[in-house]
């Protein structure tokens, strides 16, 4: 039984009813250790709500070593969130379960994908991803907040381009403030043209 993230272990969890020797082996793809988001969440909110991130970043530290020790292998993406998955068992078990967690990067067939023909000249900028994931949009409000404005100091006509699903309000917002060099899309359907009309992708 394969659970795809954090959210899907409850399910996988569910075979623990079975009869011993009749119990399939299960995985939990982890992608990431999910409190480490919180963790990096709290350090940038509001003073009021950080001792409610901290509850809610211990409590899913600890159920993320419990999901380790409970299920029969674990997937991360890179080492330091196997390192930072372990943080939530008790340290006299962290030699054996770490053999229990595979790092499997990821990766992609070069062979089937077609170089993109870039652009000559172009000063666009673009970034990439699902907006409605909290790591994902603090990094790009960072981006457009406080690095884009100094790369237009010293690149008068850079452009930048944000791209993913369901972007939020002030994204929209800043776009109308940059007099043409911020451009929101939301969804699209093709990447191509995109990647090919910029310079660089952050």
């Amino acid at each position: 039984v394969h659970a795809d993230q954090l959210t899907m272990t409850q399910f996988a969890l569910d075979v623990q009813r079975l009869e011993q020797g009749k119990r399939p082996f299960i995985v939990f793809d982890a992608h990431n250790a999910t409190w480490t988001i919180w963790e990096r969440m709290r350090e940038n909110a509001p003073t009021f709500l950080k001792p409610v991130y901290q509850i809610e970043e211990n409590r899913i530290k600890q159920y993320e070593g419990m999901l380790v020790e409970t299920f029969d292998h674990t997937l991360v993406v890179i080492d330091p969130d196997r390192d930072a998955l372990l943080e939530g068992v008790d340290m006299s078990k962290r030699p054996q379960l770490a053999g229990r967690i595979s790092t499997v990067p990821i990766a992609i067939d070069a062979q089937k994908l077609q170089p993109i023909r870039r652009k000559p000249g172009s000063h666009n900028i673009m970034t990439l991803g699902s907006l409605n994931y909290p790591p994902n949009l603090d990094g790009i409000r960072w981006f457009m907040r406080d690095i884009f404005p100094l790369i237009q100091q010293r690149v008068s006509d850079v452009t930048l381009t944000v791209i993913g699903k369901n972007p939020p309000p002030e994204f929209h917002q800043m776009a109308a403030q940059s007099e043409g060099a911020i451009v929101v899309t939301g969804f699209v359907e093709e990447l191509k043209p995109y990647m090919e009309a910029a310079a660089m992708m952050v």
